[in-house]
């Protein structure tokens, strides 16, 4: 009986990745043999409309990395690009040209960050139970994953950086600094990510100063000077795109005074209001939840993995308008959702 309750464990366990990685499977297999009708379907299902190439948003940085190398400024335009978007990201991308990546790799590009997708939630804590199997499929197979996944957007790698960081953070203290360095690399790759670098609050003071000041040496050094052209031809997306961000409050209550010489000021006071709300709404939760001694029972990578989660989430909130494939970092959360319920 021992040994059937612990094949039933194991295979709850696996239930959710292994439901996920055939669907997944089923949905690709359908584009690359020609059922495009059936494909379509299923991204209608899911309120996403197909677009062509597929993977558009690894395509982008392959576009990108196609016109540098011919010496076309593509912070300023990307003509390869069939959308014409301006690269927005930081050089390092660009020097990955020298592997003899191009546009028409763009298939096997997007498959592979994919399939890195995938195989990361198999590295995410498992289901303790076969109730938690449901919750974790529909989380795993919902729009806003399904759409990063079509797109191949980046933010998949980031994803899959982040889960490795995590993991490396429930180790010894060279893999925890090999962790912080990873966060390091998220950051050159799309910005944003600088902000893991809180994480090493959870660290001894000797350690984090140890660790932290050599890394904000390396960020000013190189990240700072890369990030002032793609910043500074960022799309403006408006508050009614498909983002979300704390901005977009400010500015569809703004919007009858679009022009105003006030409204940036007032759309800045207004975001770091709610950002200050927000907080304080935080430490109000965990008070009269009491929180805390519940999260400090928790499996220490769960921890990790949720409180690299609400960095990520807030980081990208507060950032700027971020599309909302970006919601996939809840998935680091929901296993220590899971435990908490």
């Amino acid at each position: 009986m021992r040994r059937t309750n612990t094949a039933l464990h194991v295979a709850a366990g696996f239930a959710a990745p292994v439901a996920a990685l055939l669907a997944y499977l089923l949905l690709a297999g359908m584009f690359l043999t020609g059922y495009t009708a059936a494909y379509q379907a299923v991204l209608s299902f899911f309120g996403l409309m197909q677009v062509t190439p597929p993977f558009l948003d690894t395509f982008a940085i392959l576009a990108a990395m196609d016109c540098h190398a011919v010496g076309i400024d593509v912070f300023q335009q990307n003509p390869c690009d069939i959308q014409d978007r301006p690269h927005v990201y930081g050089t390092l991308w660009l020097r990955l040209s020298q592997l003899g990546l191009q546009r028409a790799d763009v298939t096997g590009a997007g498959l592979l960050l994919d399939l890195m997708f995938l195989a990361g939630l198999f590295a995410l804590p498992r289901a303790r139970a076969w109730h938690e199997v449901p919750v974790l499929v529909l989380a795993y197979v919902s729009p806003v994953v399904v759409l990063a996944l079509e797109r191949a957007n980046t933010d998949i790698l980031i994803w899959v950086l982040v889960v490795v960081l995590t993991a490396l953070l429930t180790r010894g203290p060279l893999a925890r600094a090999v962790a912080y360095a990873v966060a390091v690399l998220a950051a050159m790759l799309k910005f944003y990510p600088v902000t893991l670098l809180t994480l090493l609050a959870r660290e001894t003071l000797p350690r984090a100063l140890m660790i932290g000041v050599p890394l904000v040496a390396v960020l000013g050094a190189m990240l700072l000077p890369e990030m002032a052209r793609p910043l500074n031809h960022f799309p403006y997306t408006g508050y009614m795109a498909d983002a979300f961000g704390a901005q977009n409050i400010a500015q569809s209550l703004l919007a009858i005074h679009a022009g105003a010489p006030w409204q940036k000021p007032a759309i800045l006071a207004m975001t770091i209001a709610l950002f200050l709300y927000a907080l304080s709404l935080s430490v109000r939760m965990v008070i009269r939840f009491k929180l805390l001694p519940q999260i400090r029972v928790l499996p220490e990578r769960e921890a990790w993995l949720a409180l690299a989660g609400v960095v990520m989430l807030t980081s990208c909130f507060f950032a700027g308008p971020s599309v909302v494939y970006r919601a996939i970092h809840l998935l680091l959360v929901l296993p220590a959702v899971l435990s908490l319920w």
